[in-house]
């Protein structure tokens, strides 16, 4: 079954799930609720609530990497190629990060 939810209870259904299944400490939700849970967060977004956590733990590390790049490249006079080296990274990414902070 799939339901549409009105968009004023989209965020209440979310903030419920959320405080029901991921903070509480004693609780853990069995494999159907899982699933559940992840076919309605499809229906809503186009990707299940695992998938959504994964993309923003990425996003969320290369938000760090690159505040990392910015402040070596702030702090050193590290050559591109040697920052790229020191964070696993391409030196053309660094290269757009450098250039992002002049502008």
């Amino acid at each position: 079954m799939i339901m549409i939810l009105p968009s004023d209870l989209e965020e209440k259904f979310q903030e419920t799930i959320a405080l029901t299944y991921l903070n509480t400490k004693d609780m853990y939700p069995t494999p159907s609720q899982i699933n559940f849970i992840n076919k309605m967060h499809f229906a809503l977004y186009g990707e299940t609530f695992e998938e959504k956590v994964k993309r923003e733990e990425r996003d969320k590390s290369a938000v760090e990497k690159t505040i990392s790049i910015q402040k070596l490249i702030k702090s050193t006079d590290l050559t591109d190629e040697k920052i790229a080296e020191i964070f696993n990274t391409t030196k053309e990414i660094v290269q757009q990060i450098r250039e992002n902070m002049k502008s």
